[in-house]
């Protein structure tokens, strides 16, 4: 089993990992995606509008925890990825895919690893609890965008791109 996360900082630099994707979901890239894509445009629409809520769910949890701060841990990361909200539909399906597990595989992990001790001493709202609730809600959020994504496509197996069903 991994060891849990207790330092403060690492917390910090995951929780602003996270931030990055969801600041990158919520992107040019993806309001570009949006515009050329009519059969794709409602779930863009909506995942793109849910990135906002995830990115104030984050900075929510970052104000709340002292010596957590995601924005400036997110500025250190590198931009969007090559080829996000390209002129490919197969592209940009993909890249979209490839950033929900992403982030779903990042709330998880933080979820399950994140010692219990560490929030109670490091939270500066009401509850501690929120934190794991907030984090519970965030993987919620992230399988829902991942069914959506495969309603509109069919995963090859081979390769893990998403190809638009015809």
């Amino acid at each position: 089993m991994a060891r849990k996360i207790v330092d403060i900082g690492e917390l910090s630099e995951l929780l602003g990992r996270a931030y990055w994707v969801e600041t990158t979901l919520e992107g040019a890239g993806q309001w570009a995606a949006f515009m050329e894509l009519e059969e794709q445009r409602e779930v863009l629409f909506d995942i793109c509008r849910d990135s906002r809520v995830h990115k104030e769910t984050l900075e929510h949890l970052s104000n709340n925890l002292l010596g957590v701060d995601v924005i400036r841990e997110s500025a250190s990361l590198r931009k969007a990825p090559a080829g996000f909200g390209s002129d490919s539909d197969k592209i940009t399906l993909s890249d979209l895919m490839r950033l929900e597990r992403m982030a779903l595989d990042l709330y998880c992990k933080i979820l399950e690893l994140t010692d219990p001790e560490l929030i109670k001493e490091k939270w500066q709202g009401q509850n501690p609890k929120e934190y794991f609730e907030k984090l519970e809600w965030l993987v919620l959020q992230e399988e829902g965008h991942i069914e959506l994504i495969n309603s509109l496509s069919a995963v090859d197996d081979d390769d893990f791109r998403i190809h638009p069903i015809a």
